[in-house]
């Protein structure tokens, strides 16, 4: 609901061209979303408290601002940066976006496969965690 609500105000409030087609941008949307809270789950899961999600939380935030093509281009980036930002999510939301939003081209398959693998990943290894987890208490 939240997506909807910011997707209504970025292309009806602001004015942001939507030149793709509303369903590419849907299933990016569903995708990305999903791959958040696998990203969510598996920093809830390592923490040990509240502090530590925080600050895992913070630091995977500034990780994706600066290194995920939001704050500068990746082809600006040195070579070993780039290979550490197509580890973080954002990095494929953002490439997504521009493509189907401001461009107006189909899904980019390699990109939504990469973020759909860090999901399936991210969530084998939420259960595999989750469950040891529930096999020691």
């Amino acid at each position: 609901m939240i997506a909807a609500a910011i997707t209504v105000l970025v292309v009806y409030v602001l004015g942001t061209p939507m030149l793709g087609t509303w369903q590419n941008y849907s299933i990016a949307i569903v995708v990305l979303l999903l791959t958040s809270l696998a990203v969510g789950f598996f920093i809830s899961l390592v923490s040990e408290n509240d502090t530590q999600a925080v600050q895992f939380s913070m630091l995977l935030l500034l990780a994706s601002i600066f290194f995920s093509g939001f704050f500068l281009d990746l082809r600006l980036m040195w070579t070993p940066m780039k290979a550490f930002s197509y580890i973080l999510p954002a990095t494929y939301g953002i490439s997504i976006m521009h493509d189907v939003m401001l461009r107006g081209l189909p899904l980019p398959l390699q990109y939504i496969g990469g973020l759909a693998l860090i999901g399936i990943i991210l969530f084998i290894a939420d259960w595999i965690i989750l469950r040891r987890m529930m096999q020691t208490r």
